[in-house]
């Protein structure tokens, strides 16, 4: 196992953040937290067919259930780590 391992919780169950965002223009987004996601199972039309599901269903997303979320951007952040600066 590397040192660089986050064993507090497997990848069968992560949990991502999706930045969903309405309007680049106007510059409105939300981000949709998502639980208990396998990563080694779950594919990117999975994905997308989720995050369409919980907007449809969630409350506080009406205005966003009339927009065409069609694409993904990815960012990671190893280990959820925060950047640390020293002055």
């Amino acid at each position: 196992m590397s040192a660089l391992t986050n064993t507090t919780l497997p990848i069968t169950e992560a949990t991502i953040t999706v930045r969903v965002i309405k309007s680049f223009e106007y510059r409105t987004e939300k981000s949709l937290v998502l639980h208990k996601l396998d990563l080694q199972k779950t594919t990117v039309g999975e994905l997308k067919n989720i995050a369409k599901q919980a907007i449809q269903s969630g409350p506080g997303w009406k205005a966003y259930r009339n927009v065409d979320l069609d694409t993904l951007k990815l960012y990671t952040k190893a280990h959820g780590a925060k950047a640390r600066r020293y002055g």
